[in-house]
């Protein structure tokens, strides 16, 4: 054994060392109450058994510390107070400690020495020279590491004072100077002084490190070590032999340590900075260790020893030891952690990390010094915790996560609804029906149901199932619609609610015969089944609905409605107005413009629905159907602006009239221009095939056109006398406005006829 520069070692040979070259294995023994004390005799440091368990460290210091000395024949072993020994562990060359007595490789030989021809002034010098050279590399302007780059106020840097460093420099400078013969005269005193101001300045200096400190908070837990991966990516390219030429793309992944909901193990992998699980929270205790719990999964880290997992229990009360490792160059503070209980090989580490080319693995206990025990803390903002916990929160909660994953569905199905829907190229005919004389009815209320008005638009007037019976089940009410010759096609339903809240219609089965004989049927004897309108939207008083089409392969002359679902479920029902149009496509539907976007979205919506949802403990299909609909809602646009602009002023240029009066346009009116507008639009509107900018456009320039022409119109101009006049008979007709109105019904037709002013007194005064 031989003081290597403060660290105990040993050096491997077949015979005993002898000789100049043999000092520095020389020990003297010191025998105290207290036990043992080794000193080498070159260095003048003892021997300290520091480890308290096995790993432990075994260390060179500069007082004594003693030991007591167990035997076995002819071998000895040295034990310190915890019962560790000085074991020169596999290596036979680096001691560490361990338990077991006076075995193994724990055996060790006492052999006396016999030192000749060495005065004190010589055992002085080869002291202080290995006082230097312990030392050296810190001297400013001498060293690598000088005392200097060292000192500062942040965490891994030392706070010392002038006096201590002064005191260093002076006393290492005068040191090599007796070294290097430039001191005549220097007495054994002297030079032990100087040693010990050495060791007592360094001493200090090194006690003024700026301990670590973990303020509370989130982390993520980055590994230290530089990870290197090598992939081998085929270029697609040949040699000249054909063989596939590949090219080695290395990378440098960030590793971060994570923990597993279902089994609560400490894990590390390529770190994933939207993934909940790689959130840490540090607290520090009272005791001075620090809790470390994982945000994702609520665990505590729960202990770690050598080369086994680490586990995570939400009950732990382990507390955790930080240790501080180094100060990077870019300031980044490198720590290891361990159970405050736990011994040397504790610390967590990273398994399989094969020199840093690992890919993933778990977290077991190994010594603080490997690379992969080494962590790096980066703190993560409270608002980023909550964002991510938020996303988190149906991994941990199944039947969040269910509900999440099925509200998706119904969300991509709407979409699909939405780049399927035809309304905006459907055109619809007249009214098929045009004479209440159409209906009939068995289930007619006799007293507050009638087919009469059921034209008009008018809530207050209605048809009414019976309800005087009390209440029926679906599909026993029903009315029919009779027509002169067949109708086919697709058809559509119209229908105003009445002016109250119950009983609203919400589904109407459909059924058509050619034979008037199935009129009298009471069964569905006769009758073609050809679908359900769908009308549970808008069911409350006085709202229109539009159904579902339905279409008419064949043609049906007679229809039977029959009554299969109302807003309160008591099988009867009523209506204010009811109509059937025969709706043409013109044009194309979104969805049948949007290539692979729709055959994706279709593709990830099917597999949605086969997913087995008990099985279902992660994101992944959430996360694959998620992506798939983003994809499609980026491209999906919605026209309906674009079609309420055109609907609202399509008939804008009819209302044009050139003249010289107000409210009538001169003869370079832009009406063609906005009716050009207005057909652009439409075509692009059944195209199908959009941009939301373009749709945006189309509907403000109908808007603002709509605006400038109605603001083209001439105006009332000031000072200017008007008359009035009520419009024409014709307009009336032309338009289907109200003839009934008050004046008219008190003082005759007004049409045509000019307003003017008049006294309102008593009667028989002029005026």
């Amino acid at each position: 054994l031989y003081d290597n520069d403060g660290t105990l070692a040993a050096t491997e040979s077949t015979e005993v060392p002898t000789g100049p070259d043999g000092m520095k294995y020389v020990w003297v023994f010191e025998v105290t109450d207290d036990g043992y004390a080794a000193q080498n005799l070159t260095t003048g440091r003892y021997i300290h058994i520091a480890g308290t368990g096995n790993g432990g460290a075994v260390e060179m210091q500069t007082s004594p510390s003693f030991f007591t000395i167990e035997s076995d024949g002819d071998y000895v072993a040295f034990k310190n107070e915890s019962g560790q020994y000085i074991d020169m562990s596999y290596s036979g060359i680096k001691p560490v400690t361990w338990g077991g007595g006076v075995a193994g490789s724990r055996r060790l030989c006492i052999c006396e020495a016999v030192v000749e021809g060495v005065d004190d002034l010589t055992i002085a010098k080869d002291r202080l020279n290995s006082c230097f050279g312990k030392y050296s590399d810190y001297l400013p302007d001498f060293g690598q590491n000088s005392i200097d780059d060292m000192r500062g106020t942040e965490i891994g840097q030392y706070n010392f004072t002038d006096e201590d460093r002064n005191t260093f420099v002076e006393n290492m400078q005068q040191a090599l100077a007796i070294l290097q013969e430039e001191v005549e005269e220097v007495t054994v005193e002297q030079i032990y002084e100087i040693i010990e101001n050495i060791e007592t300045s360094f001493a200090n200096i090194m006690a003024s490190l700026v301990e670590l400190t973990i303020a509370d908070g989130n982390y993520r837990i980055v590994s230290a070590l530089e990870w290197t991966n090598t992939t081998r990516i085929d270029t697609g390219e040949v040699d000249e032999d054909g063989k596939p030429i590949y090219e080695e793309v290395t990378t440098h992944p960030t590793k971060a340590m994570y923990a597993t909901l279902d089994e609560g193990k400490a894990m590390w992998a390529n770190i994933d900075s939207t993934d909940c699980r790689y959130l840490w929270n540090l607290t520090n205790t009272e005791a001075g260790f620090v809790k470390m719990m994982n945000i994702a999964t609520d665990g505590i880290l729960n202990d770690c020893s050598q080369s086994s997992q680490a586990f995570l229990t939400a009950d732990s009360q382990t507390e955790m030891l930080f240790q501080f490792i180094e100060r990077r160059e870019d300031g980044k503070i490198v720590v290891a952690m361990k159970p405050s209980t736990r011994g040397d090989y504790g610390f967590l580490h990273c398994n399989g990390h094969s020199g840093g080319a690992g890919k993933a693995g778990n977290i077991v206990g190994w010594i603080a010094g490997a690379g992969a025990s080494q962590w790096v803390l980066e703190p993560v903002s409270d608002e980023e915790v909550a964002e991510l916990v938020d996303a988190y929160a149906p991994i941990k909660d199944h039947e969040l996560l269910v509900s999440m994953f099925q509200d998706l569905i119904a969300e991509a199905e709407a979409a699909i609804a939405q780049a399927k829907d035809d309304q905006y190229i459907t055109e619809r005919s007249a009214g098929l029906i045009t004479s209440t004389d159409q209906f009939s009815s068995p289930f007619t209320d006799p007293e507050e149901g009638s087919f009469d008005y059921v034209l008009s638009d008018d809530a207050s007037t209605f048809w009414h199932s019976t309800w005087r019976e009390g209440d029926k089940q679906n599909h026993d009410h029903y009315f029919h619609v009779s027509f002169t010759e067949p109708i086919e096609g697709d058809i559509q339903c119209f229908m105003r609610r009445r002016n109250v809240i119950n009983d609203h219609i919400t589904a109407l089965g459909v059924f058509g015969s050619n034979d008037e004989s199935a009129l009298e049927s009471t069964t569905e004897e006769g009758w073609t089944d050809l679908g359900s309108f769908d009308l549970s939207a808008n069911a409350s008083s006085s709202l229109t609905v539009y159904s579902n089409a339905i279409n008419f392969p064949e043609g049906y002359q007679y229809l039977r409605f029959y009554i299969d679902g109302t807003t309160t479920g008591r099988g009867y029902g009523h209506f204010a107005t009811f109509q059937l149009y025969q709706l043409t496509i013109d044009g194309n539907t979104q969805w049948s413009q949007m290539g692979a976007y729709a055959d994706t979205i279709s593709y990830a919506l099917e597999t949605a629905k086969a997913v087995d949802l008990d099985e279902m403990y992660d994101m992944t299909e959430y996360n694959a159907l998620k992506a798939a609909l983003d994809a499609f809602k980026a491209v999906l646009c919605d026209p309906s602006a674009l079609a309420a602009a055109i609907s609202a002023n399509k008939d804008v240029s009819n209302l044009i009239a050139i003249g010289e009066n107000p409210g009538f346009w001169k003869p370079d009116n832009q009406a063609g221009v906005f009716a050009d507008l207005i057909q652009e639009a439409t075509t692009y509107l059944k195209s199908g095939a959009y941009t939301q900018a373009q749709l945006d456009a189309y509907a403000e320039a109908i808007t603002s056109g709509a605006s400038d022409i109605f603001s083209l119109a001439n105006p009332v101009e000031e000072g200017k006398w008007y008359a009035f006049k009520f419009d024409s008979l014709e307009h009336y007709e032309a338009h289907g406005w109200n003839k009934d109105d008050p004046a008219n019904a008190t003082l005759g037709d007004l049409f045509d006829n000019f307003a003017a002013p008049a006294n309102n007194g008593e009667e028989g005064l002029e005026g």
